[in-house]
């Protein structure tokens, strides 16, 4: 999650092909491929944000403006999905996991 949470404009690719770079452990780099539907949804996200492709500028920011973390994830993560049971945990230290 905390990739996610880490996740910069500059990281995006919004054109084809479709991909985001995410760091890992030890700044690990690596790509990871985007479905063309998640690309239109974070086009037109960035838009609204008036986010520069270019820029070091956060993706997802909290309510005040700062940078999401981890634990705002989970946060929004358990209010928004629709928990079915035994189908999906949500722990602070993995994240969210699919479990069936």
């Amino acid at each position: 999650m905390q990739e996610i949470a880490d996740l910069r404009a500059s990281d995006l690719q919004l054109t084809r092909p479709f991909q985001v770079r995410l760091f890992g452990k030890g700044r690990k780099e690596r790509y990871c491929p985007l479905w063309p539907q998640t690309a239109a949804v974070l086009r037109s996200f960035s838009e609204e944000r008036n986010l520069d492709s270019r820029s070091e500028a956060r993706v997802f920011l909290n309510h005040r403006g700062g940078p999401l973390t981890r634990f705002g994830i989970r946060y929004i993560l358990a209010r928004v999905l629709p928990v079915l049971p035994g189908m999906f945990r949500i722990s602070a230290r993995s994240g969210f996991t699919l479990t069936a």
